[in-house]
């Protein structure tokens, strides 16, 4: 009897450990990403290019990854918001300097995107804007 038990016990904890294992591997998620000219991301300046863009968790808030060649080559702060897009789409905006920073990433069948930044862009813009006043 005590060995019916304990194989209960085992088959549990396995199953446990399965599942875990299982929800955690889910929470990472990956898409390609094209950028069709030079583009900044958080001070880094990327060659135009196909990127994988890695983050894990349901957010709202989330750190990405931007990787090439199997290397991460620039990190930033999003925001996973709720938004549906008919095609894979790379939002930008330019600074006053003339450098392309990105802004959000749009994927093609999925019901959110990435709002690059989030509160620590907003910060920087109102530093930005009261400067310039």
């Amino acid at each position: 009897m005590k060995s019916g038990v304990i194989s209960k016990v085992i088959l549990f904890g396995l199953l446990a450990v399965a599942t875990i294992a299982f929800a955690a591997d889910n929470d990472i998620h990956k898409a390609r990403v094209q950028f069709g000219d030079s583009i900044q991301v958080n001070g880094k300046q990327l060659k135009a290019g196909t990127y994988t863009v890695q983050w894990n968790g349901s957010g709202p808030n989330v750190e990405i990854s931007i990787i090439s060649g199997g290397q991460v080559v620039a990190t930033a702060t999003a925001t996973i918001v709720d938004d549906s897009a008919k095609y894979d789409s790379v939002q930008t905006s330019t600074t006053s300097d003339g450098v392309r920073t990105l802004k959000a990433i749009r994927f093609s069948g999925k019901k959110y995107s990435l709002e690059i930044g989030g509160d620590s862009a907003k910060a920087a813009d109102s530093k930005k804007s009261a400067g310039t006043n």
